[in-house]
């Protein structure tokens, strides 16, 4: 598939979006056109760095998709946004302004999006995830906050400690590097085998394939926040670039 293509196409797209968002249709009031826009905007960043390595239009994308969410949750009406908008666990723009290491505008999305799970529209090991994140966010730019990161852990692992993820981020929390490392490591081969059973489906959607399978934004978010963590990871990871990394 034809990178390029995928990229003019995500531009297409995401116009139209930002267009139904301007003359607010039942998607835009429903936050349906803000959300595919987000996703639009990620999409065009991992392209813009896949096709010449560029690193400021990688994170103006990302920054893009962050403050489009962010203007999503400061809407007076939210009572019209659909709740698969706003839940904890499809929050990819916070992860967006984590990756750029715009930690200030991540704090500010966290702070607007719900902190209860909605089970109709989300899994709680996804939930809890994005939950620990915003915690410990908090917890390393000392801004203050009810949540707790430890009792969410507490949370996670009666429900599932068997999720990579949960490796990762109890490693995170407990400042282990070597067991961090082991972790991502573990989670990312799990993530690179379900992008390859993905790949080999007949009905797979090539271009969202390409959007999401080259680079791990997750992996990087973690990563950033380990590094504010005062840990000394070494990342060799092709999906997760060193040069994408907080370098402090």
């Amino acid at each position: 598939m034809e990178i390029k293509i995928a990229q003019n196409n995500f531009k297409s797209r995401l116009a139209d979006e930002i267009n139904a968002i301007k003359c607010k249709v039942p998607a835009a009031i429903s936050g349906d056109a803000y959300s595919n826009a987000c996703f639009y905007y990620r999409g065009i960043a991992v392209f813009e760095y896949l096709l010449a390595i560029n690193k400021l239009k990688f994170r103006k994308n990302l920054l893009c998709s962050a403050k489009l969410k962010l203007e999503l949750l400061e809407r007076p009406d939210k009572k019209n946004i659909s709740n698969i908008n706003v839940c904890t666990s499809k929050n990819t723009p916070f992860i967006d302004a984590i990756v750029a290491q715009e930690y200030d505008l991540a704090i500010k999305i966290a702070k607007l999006s719900p902190d209860y799970l909605c089970s109709e529209v989300e899994y709680e090991e996804d939930f809890l995830f994005y939950l620990f994140l915003y915690s410990m966010l908090y917890k390393l730019l000392k801004v203050d906050s009810l949540l707790n990161s430890k009792e969410i852990l507490a949370r996670w692992e009666k429900i599932n400690n068997d999720d990579p993820y949960f490796a990762v981020c109890l490693a995170l929390e407990n400042r282990d590097i070597e067991a961090f490392n082991e972790a991502l490591f573990n989670l990312v081969d799990i993530r690179n085998a379900d992008f390859e059973r993905w790949a080999k489906d007949p009905e797979c959607d090539q271009e969202m394939l390409a959007s999401q399978q080259y680079i791990f934004m997750s992996g990087i978010a973690l990563v950033n926040l380990a590094k504010l963590n005062k840990m000394n990871i070494l990342v060799s990871i092709d999906t997760i670039p060193a040069e994408l990394i907080n370098k402090n």
